[in-house]
């Protein structure tokens, strides 16, 4: 039998080389990798954010402008998000312009939260030109992509997105369905590009390795 001083010694050394592993396993991770899987956990949180807000667009007409204010505020902490965590994303080539883009979207989420009050219900235009300047920063991240070797399908994606990105602008502006309604067609559509969005984030997680 052993000792109580031979029985630590042997605890210790299980927890060390437990340890050891432990460290590997958390390594096989490069620190550029750990921040952007850091941005995309936190993209996919508003995406999901915005589904829900899609689904409350749809379901509730009768408080629409409960709910333009609320995506406005989702919209401009978003972009406040963008801004303080500049630092930190601006290491990586994909979100060298954060600061813009937070920029952007504070002046996007307060336009909607005002559009109720005193920009004349204006709300369709500015959601249509949100959805523009999204369809313009997916381009402008899959030309990066492209231009540092990514995996052929993870920047092929991100132009596509953007196609479907000005569609969805054009039908939320002048909605030619005439079974729907404007509140409708705007929740249809929030939830349909946070989608896109979160299969796009999906594919830069799985192929990351093609670019980091």
């Amino acid at each position: 039998m052993y000792n109580d001083n031979q029985k630590n010694k042997r605890t210790r050394g299980k927890k060390s080389r437990f340890f050891n592993v432990t460290i590997e396993n958390k390594s096989k991770y490069t620190k550029s990798e750990k921040i952007l899987y850091q941005i995309l956990n936190w993209e996919n949180i508003f995406a999901f954010i915005i589904i829900a807000m899609g689904f409350l667009f749809y379901l509730i007409p009768n408080g629409f402008t409960v709910m333009m204010v609320l995506l406005g505020i989702i919209i401009m902490a978003y972009g406040g998000y963008k801004l303080l965590s500049d630092n930190v994303q601006k290491k990586l080539f994909l979100f060298k312009k954060n600061k813009i883009h937070g920029l952007l979207n504070v002046i996007f989420g307060l336009a909607l939260l005002l559009s109720p009050f005193i920009l004349k219900n204006n709300y369709t235009i500015i959601i249509g030109l949100w959805f523009i300047y999204l369809a313009i920063a997916k381009i402008e991240a899959g030309i990066l992509l492209y231009k540092e070797d990514a995996t052929k399908q993870c920047y092929i994606l991100n132009f596509l997105d953007s196609g479907l990105l000005i569609f969805i602008a054009i039908v939320v502006m002048l909605n030619p369905f005439q079974n729907l309604t404007v509140n409708e067609v705007i929740g249809i559509f929030l939830a349909l590009s946070s989608i896109l969005n979160i299969t796009t984030n999906f594919m830069l997680r799985k192929t990351s390795n093609s670019f980091m």
